[in-house]
């Protein structure tokens, strides 16, 4: 359908279906091929389960029967990963079907004994002395695996019981990861009023909100704010226990695994220490006026005596205000990226072409922008909800950058392919800033 044009003159234009192609994937939600790999997956599962609990301690009589069973698990968690991410996919593309989100929840039981297995591995290159550790990791066959095997160990320093661990992982199905797929489906689900005085008020999806936040008027921005929040208030019992229930969890299983303080495994997934962590905010803290200069200008530019929350993302006026197609921003980001980086053009134009990207507007969209690789398929997909504002090009352009660092590594293992955020975030921040330098550097800027 389409909706209204707003005070730009731009409608609303909402799709029905998701625009992206899935069928690499799968040829289709519950097919054969679909039924087929949840049915082998669970089969391979169980007893790659039973054969890592019945194994021998690691030793040096022992190598080759354990490098063989690693690399059964990392083609477990290959395949995993494979299906949880088409789910995922899937049900952020449409919170409204049912089918989708029962099988979302299922695929967690899948995860909780991969859970399982890994506990087991875990404990097996805990109890393993340096020297016989570091003949497994150089094993021909765990070419390349070694940082993730190593992390796994230092990982086991904070596990409690097998038992323990194994109840866990059970009680997570129905419990921590089932608040995250409650937030999903509410999320998805809800809608706000964007009622700007002199216009129909119009209905949309909550996914919306933050690219009416970027509108060059300041009535539509205050409208999306108070549009959004009061959608949000409606469900404010419900996203409270989800954030209570998934903090809550966490905060009694460090407790119980002997961590100290609730940024230790932080620091351990994000791949840094305490210390520069700490050195981070040190200079944030420090450098904090520098923020508070800009916003102060920002504000003296678009003659109000002080930002609202709702102008903090507010287009500047010496910019062009208009909102731009889908089709100018697939030709901007191409542009900017083929000036400074023709490898990552050639990418993103492929990604558009292929059908990779869900991006229009639609009633249950999950809210938020995401991009999801599956290393079985060599593919990446990326979800966003795009309304024409300069930061729905920027997160295009940001989710692309993603979608390319996982391109480049398709050559190399699952294993070796694993990295945390603090890298993630270098490839998407520099595919955005190349499209934001290109705006800045263009004449109607």
């Amino acid at each position: 359908m389409r909706y209204p044009a707003g005070a730009n003159g731009v409608g609303t234009s909402m799709s029905a279906v998701p625009n992206w192609d899935m069928t690499p994937y799968f040829p289709e939600f519950g097919g054969e091929v679909y039924r087929n790999f949840w049915a082998g997956l669970r089969i391979d599962l169980d007893s790659l389960l039973a054969d890592v609990r019945a194994a021998p301690p690691i030793s040096d009589a022992s190598l080759d029967a354990w490098a063989a069973l690693l690399g059964r698990v990392e083609d477990a968690s290959l395949r995993t990963r494979h299906l949880s991410g088409y789910l995922g996919c899937i049900a952020a593309a449409d919170a409204l079907d049912q089918a989708i989100q029962r099988d979302t929840a299922r695929v967690a039981s899948l995860e909780a004994e991969l859970q399982k297995v890994n506990v087991a591995v875990r404990a097996a290159l805990r109890d393993l002395d340096d020297a016989t550790f570091d003949r497994l990791t150089t094993h021909a066959s765990l070419s390349g695996a070694a940082y993730h095997l190593t992390r796994l160990r230092r990982r086991a320093q904070w596990s409690m019981s097998e038992d323990l661990e194994t109840l866990a992982a059970d009680l997570a199905v129905t419990g921590i990861h089932a608040w995250g797929r409650l937030y999903g489906q509410v999320s998805g689900k809800l809608e706000f009023d964007l009622a700007v005085d002199g216009q129909e008020t119009r209905r949309l999806p909550v996914s919306m909100t933050r690219t009416f936040l970027e509108d060059a008027d300041p009535a539509v921005r205050r409208a999306a704010l108070d549009g959004g929040n009061a959608a949000w208030r409606g469900v404010a019992d419900v996203t409270a226990a989800c954030i209570n229930g998934i903090a809550g969890t966490r905060l009694e299983l460090y407790r119980r695994r002997g961590i100290e303080h609730f940024l230790v495994p932080a620091v351990f997934d994000a791949g840094i220490t305490r210390k520069t962590l700490d050195a981070m905010w040190d200079a944030v803290q420090s450098r904090a006026e520098i923020a508070r200069r800009y916003l102060r200008r920002k504000a003296k530019l678009l003659g109000s005596e002080r930002l609202g929350f709702q102008d903090l993302m507010a287009p500047l006026p010496i910019s062009s205000q208009r909102r731009v197609s889908w089709d100018e921003g697939r030709a901007q980001i191409l542009d900017a990226f083929g000036g400074r980086y023709p490898a990552l053009r050639d990418f993103a134009a492929e990604t558009f072409e292929r059908r990779r990207i869900d991006y229009e507007p639609r009633p249950g969209k999950r809210p938020g922008g995401f991009c999801s690789t599956s290393k079985l398929i060599g593919e990446s997909r990326i979800f966003c909800t795009y309304n024409g504002a300069l930061g729905d090009v920027v997160t295009v352009a940001h989710e692309l950058g993603h979608a390319f660092h996982s391109h480049l590594l398709r050559v190399e293992r699952p294993w070796a392919s694993g990295y945390p955020m603090t890298l993630a975030e270098t490839a998407s921040t520099f595919a955005q800033n190349l499209v934001i330098d290109a705006v800045i550097d263009s004449p109607d800027a």
